[in-house]
């Protein structure tokens, strides 16, 4: 759940300038509680746990990839 939160963060940080440290804040904070509860899982993988695994990879392709995207937004203003 907290990947989804923190991709969502992102989003939100992108579509809402006026309040984009706050989401990205929110972001990394969501990010990270889901690692870190993730490393058990992941030193303990089963069958029983690969999709939640799978999901939160996937989840951390497109958070890692968001944020590169959000850090070259902010350094260079929209093309118009």
């Amino acid at each position: 759940m907290r990947g989804v939160l923190a991709l969502s963060g992102l989003h939100l940080a992108c579509h809402r300038q006026h309040m984009r440290d706050h989401y990205t804040t929110a972001a990394i904070t969501h990010h990270q509680a889901a690692s870190q509860a993730t490393i058990p899982l992941v030193l303990n993988a089963t069958p029983k746990n690969a999709q939640m695994l799978f999901l939160f990879s996937v989840l951390t392709t497109y958070y890692g990839a968001s944020t590169h995207v959000s850090r070259e937004s902010a350094i260079q203003p929209p093309s118009t």
